[in-house]
Order: structure tokens, then C-alpha cells, then sequence
């Protein structure tokens, strides 16, 4: 895992290996960070979850880039976080979708779109999926 952490600069990008299992890597840094800056629990708590479900999406739907990686990044702002993701994939359509109650998957952009003021998808290199947490939102 490589980061990249410029002082002063509101964002940490890592680059983490294509695999499920870096995810509790990620949410440990971020969660870490999140702490330092004196962000709200309950805004940890759901920068987390989001982070979480971008970067299942990305293993389980995206590609890794050439060095078998993915790009995970966020920011903390004044009054927003913003998490990133980046793969290598193509995923044209995306938008949440309504699961069925019994579905065990399925419900990782309606959770981003429910807790998020805002996200958006980058088709450009890859598949970017980025969203922002208010800190006001809960």
C-alpha cells in the first residue's frame, strides 16, 4: 500500500490492492484521520460506511489498475468529507437500485445516495465514484 499525504492538503490518497480484504485497511486510516480533525462520531460512523461500500463495489465490479491496485482518497473540509474511489472498470449505468427485503447485496449506492448530500460517478480512466458527507447531516 502506498499513501500520499501533503501537510496542510485536506486529502489522503492510497493506492491499496485489489481485494476485498484492504477495505478494513482504508477505513482504519480514514477513521484515524476523521478522529484527528475532530469530526463528529456520527459523521465517522457514516464516512466510513460509505467508504466501505465504494470500495466493495469497486472489488467485486471494477478492475484493477496496472499494478493491481485501487485508488482510495478523502478530504476533510470545512464542512464536508469527501470520499473517493477509483478502479479501473467501466460501469455505465450506475444508479441505486431498489433490492429486494430478502437480497443480500445490491444496496451499496442506495445506502451512498441516502446518506451522502451528494455523489457522482467519473467515467474518465476508469470508474471514480466520489461523494460528500456534510457535517450537518447528522
Amino acid at each position: 500500500m502506498s499513501s500520499i499525504h501533503v501537510p496542510d492538503d485536506p486529502c489522503t490518497t492510497i493506492h491499496l490492492a485489489y481485494s476485498a480484504a484492504v477495505a478494513r485497511r482504508a477505513r482504519a486510516l480514514m477513521h484515524a484521520e476523521l478522529v484527528d480533525a475532530g469530526v463528529r462520531e456520527a459523521v465517522i460512523d457514516d464516512a466510513v460506511l460509505v467508504l466501505s461500500e465504494l470500495v466493495a463495489n469497486a472489488v467485486e465490479h471494477g478492475h484493477p489498475d496496472q499494478q493491481g491496485r485501487i485508488e482510495v482518497s478523502w478530504c476533510i473540509h470545512e464542512d464536508y468529507v469527501r470520499v473517493s474511489v477509483h478502479d479501473s472498470g467501466q460501469a455505465p449505468d450506475l444508479r441505486p437500485l431498489e433490492a429486494p427485503d430478502d437480497a443480500v447485496s445490491g444496496r451499496g449506492l442506495t445506502i451512498v445516495d441516502y446518506i451522502c448530500r451528494t455523489w457522482d460517478v467519473d467515467h474518465d480512466s476508469g470508474l471514480r465514484i466520489t461523494a460528500e458527507l456534510d457535517y450537518s447531516a447528522t
